[in-house]
């Protein structure tokens, strides 16, 4: 060492976690903007077609149905009264209906297409990516690994899968009670059945093995 040139001593590094970035709102582009009342009719359409179908359910029938929404990008489904049940994808979201009326989001919508433009944007724009509402079947219920091995699972005798459930009560013993209800219902349909984690809050998942998807 060069006595003329000692050592600097450099303090430790600080880290900090990196803050949510703000996501970034992007116009529409003239043509979305001007399609926008054909595209809210299209989907008003198909939004009253499911409320038609949860109508003459009942409340147990309604509770086992997932709507399935096709989008060009994520959206914000904030007062529409669907509750999504995991993470968006880019292009698909599944939600379940809080009520056995779509109102809310059918008003949303029509807000969309006809309400008037601020700075030259109209009200609720996500719905500009908003492609088709229908109600998902039972394989969109799958992870994609099931979703894409399909065919093959369901020939095998067994197989091992975890298995998320959430209760849409809104109160936290309520949503306790459903999902112990929902659980004795799974036991006594598989043979052998593991169960982990905790009951609380507004979702558990539970490990099960069993044989097949019917």
């Amino acid at each position: 060492m060069n006595p003329d040139f000692p050592l600097l001593s450099l303090t430790q590094p600080q880290t900090a976690k990196r803050g949510k970035e703000r996501p970034r709102l992007l116009p529409l582009s003239p043509e979305k903007i001007q399609q926008r009342k054909e595209k809210a009719d299209n989907l008003r359409q198909q939004v009253r077609r499911i409320s038609r179908q949860l109508q003459e359910m009942s409340e147990e029938e309604r509770k086992a149905v997932l709507i399935k929404l096709e989008h060009e990008q994520k959206i914000n489904l904030s007062g529409t009264g669907l509750k999504p049940i995991a993470e968006s994808t880019q292009h698909f979201t599944l939600a379940v209906p809080r009520t056995e009326k779509l109102d809310k989001l059918e008003e949303k919508i029509e807000e969309f297409g006809e309400g008037d433009l601020k700075r030259g944007q109209p009200p609720n724009k996500d719905f500009a990516y908003l492609n088709t509402i229908e109600e998902a079947s039972p394989q969109d219920r799958l992870c994609q690994v099931f979703f894409e091995q399909y065919d093959e699972l369901i020939q095998k005798d067994w197989i091992i899968f975890e298995i998320e459930m959430m209760s849409l009560e809104r109160g936290e013993k309520q949503q306790r009670q459903e999902l112990l209800k929902i659980r004795e219902e799974i036991s006594k349909l598989w043979l052998f059945v593991t169960w982990y984690g905790s009951i609380g809050g507004h979702k558990s998942t539970k490990s099960l093995s069993g044989k097949g998807f019917n």
